[in-house]
């Protein structure tokens, strides 16, 4: 057999190698690196972020960069149609220094649920009443939500899917000083921005007649 090969110049066959059953005889180049790519990215902790944020559930006013978090009224915020409504007894217990501020939601309610926009309503201080006497008389710590109104944005928070960032639609809007709820649904949040109130829609009289109570707003401070 050699001696035939030699005269026929033909040339011996190559060894057949034989694959496991299964197993691909085509590799596709760089897969093995885009796969540890993509683990790295699975893995890699959420960017920082430029703010606190809060480690309780909660809502929380963001200002001068730091976290102050809101008591909920026990009352419920009466719907945005009534101008007077949902009288608050009790002092407000945050305050933050000036009306530039953000705030933070963290509830696990919101998860895929969250409003477009939210409001932040003032609460008017009940300057004086009038009765059946023909004089106004003064009132000390005698509240009402209004119906006037910022309207604020919503913003998701990177990395933090149970979080939302409520911010005013032009980033130097400063809200007056005066007393306001962040509203959530029937719920309102409450805190107040220090400082000397000159707007009249913080201000309201109201006289106590025998079939109700009714309210206006004062012509001066």
């Amino acid at each position: 057999i050699p001696l035939l090969r030699e005269a026929f110049n033909i040339s011996p066959a190559a060894p057949t190698v034989s694959k496991p059953v299964g197993q691909s005889s085509i590799e596709v180049a760089g897969q093995p690196g885009q796969a540890a790519g993509a683990a790295r990215e699975a893995t890699a902790p959420p960017p920082a972020l430029p703010f606190p944020v809060p480690t309780d559930y909660g809502v929380y006013a963001l200002h001068n960069g730091a976290l102050s978090e809101l008591s909920r009224l026990p009352e419920q915020v009466a719907d945005k149609r009534i101008s007077v409504s949902t009288p608050v007894s009790q002092p407000s217990r945050t305050t933050i220094s000036d009306g530039k501020t953000r705030f933070i939601l963290f509830r696990r309610d919101l998860v895929g649920n969250a409003p477009e926009r939210i409001d932040v309503r003032v609460v008017a201080r009940i300057a004086r009443v009038l009765a059946f006497e023909p004089s106004l008389s003064p009132v000390s710590d005698a509240w009402n939500i209004r119906n006037q109104a910022y309207e604020f944005r919503v913003r998701p928070i990177p990395g933090n899917p149970e979080m939302l960032m409520v911010q005013p639609e032009n980033p130097d809007f400063v809200l007056p000083a005066g007393r306001y709820v962040l509203t959530l649904r029937d719920q309102g949040y409450d805190f107040t921005v220090a400082g000397e109130v000159t707007d009249l829609a913080h201000c309201l009289e109201r006289t106590d007649a025998a079939n109700g109570a009714f309210y206006s707003q004062c012509q001066k401070l």
